[in-house]
């Protein structure tokens, strides 16, 4: 497993951290680590804030969400539509 260091000097030269070292970083941090682990934990939420880094795992959440968006957008029907089939559908049964 890398180190700390190595998966957060990676994410801040490539501009990218992949889900494999983000829980990398996870199970670091559920261990004993110190005072300079921490710091550089800090850098890289603070570069990923500022969208120094991109985090694969936020832009796959991005992704499903903008395609649960269109998907529901495509099964809407909108009020006004219902109406006017349903007027569509009284008038072609009255004539």
């Amino acid at each position: 497993m890398l180190r700390m260091r190595e998966i957060v000097q990676q994410a801040i030269n490539t501009g990218y951290l992949d889900i494999q070292a983000e829980e990398q970083l996870r199970q670091l941090l559920s261990t004993k680590y110190d005072g300079d682990d921490l710091r550089l934990f800090m850098k890289l939420q603070l570069a990923a804030m500022n969208g120094e880094v991109r985090l694969e795992s936020h832009e796959q959440r991005r992704l499903l969400s903008t395609q649960s968006l269109a998907y529901s957008r495509r099964s809407w029907t909108h009020p006004q539509e219902l109406s006017n089939s349903h007027r569509t559908a009284t008038l072609a049964r009255e004539a």
